[in-house]
């Protein structure tokens, strides 16, 4: 069963349950708003659709990737952004596996997978502030280093972050 303290969904008719890492509602409201959102998993379409169908009905069939959208190296299933043509100066990349961004690593910032602590702030407390910074930078990429430098440097926590 679900941990009460943290918001789920069932898929579909199944008894499967699909938890929503706290802060996601409005972290998404947030960047529908302020960027051109792409989702781009390596879930099969099928599945994908139903979670992305529930949480954020706005981003619309041009703008999900899917597993046949990734490309296979080795072991692991890579995925190559610059097939959506956005300039670097602009394009970011939010991913919780750090073998899948081997292409746009200046672009990219890995987020801890999440494990279901109800306490988590990664979304709303550490990568929301560096969103915000983005969004009227003429290049993303010193921020998105900073962000990447200061979390390294962090000996309290992977998710505290100087302001800018």
């Amino acid at each position: 069963k679900p941990d009460k303290r943290v918001q789920y969904f069932s898929l579909g008719e199944t008894s499967d349950y699909v938890y929503k890492r706290p802060g996601l509602d409005e972290f998404l409201e947030y960047v529908c708003s302020a960027f051109d959102v792409f989702i781009f998993t390596a879930a099969t379409k099928g599945y994908a659709d139903s979670i992305i169908d529930h949480i954020c009905p706005s981003i619309d069939g041009d703008h999900r990737l899917y597993r046949d959208s990734c490309y296979p190296d080795g072991e692991y299933l890579r995925k190559d952004a610059s097939m959506l043509n956005r300039k670097k100066e602009e394009f970011i990349q939010v991913d919780d596996n750090s073998r899948a961004y081997s292409r746009n690593r200046e672009n990219t910032l890995i987020i801890e997978r999440w494990r279901g602590f109800p306490g988590d702030n990664a979304l709303l407390g550490w990568l929301l502030p560096i969103l915000k910074a983005c969004e009227n930078a003429d290049d993303v990429r010193p921020i998105l280093l900073n962000a990447r430098v200061q979390r390294r440097m962090s000996d309290v926590s992977p998710y505290t972050i100087q302001k800018y």
